[in-house]
């Protein structure tokens, strides 16, 4: 396992590393293509396993409230869901979350709002809060 890899997947769910310093740490396992968010691409390269990284509710809270706080744009939540969608295999929820396909299905709004509505405050706002009611 790519251990600067790991470190910077969990940096990132984290809201500790942007996308961009994440292409720039990700070494040779993965490159990603996200130019134009209607057609974002992940490619592994061949004999390159990728790490596992767990992640929780709480990080899915904390990048809604930094979106909330202005600290990130929506179509950085947008790249930041959508990392974690794409590399899914990669990332596992925390298994003791009382309602995983809730945090997935918060993961997928965010990721794509140009399919489930666009994402303001006021939104982010109602599906946080629909994350704390589990």
């Amino acid at each position: 396992m790519n251990n600067t890899l790991a470190e910077a997947l969990s940096s990132f769910v984290r809201g500790h590393l942007s996308l961009s310093e994440l292409r720039s740490q990700r070494g040779d396992s993965v490159t990603m293509d996200f130019d134009d968010r209607r057609s974002r691409e992940v490619h592994f390269a061949p004999g390159s396993p990728l790490p596992t990284v767990g992640f929780t509710r709480a990080e899915v809270q904390g990048a809604l409230k930094r979106f909330l706080s202005f600290e990130l744009e929506a179509e950085e939540l947008s790249d930041w869901a959508a990392v974690i969608r794409m590399l899914d295999s990669h990332f596992d929820l925390d298994p003791s979350d009382p309602d995983p396909d809730r945090v997935w299905d918060v993961i997928d709004q965010l990721m794509a709002p140009e399919v489930s509505g666009d994402l303001d405050r006021g939104r982010a706002a109602e599906v946080l809060r629909v994350l704390e009611g589990a």
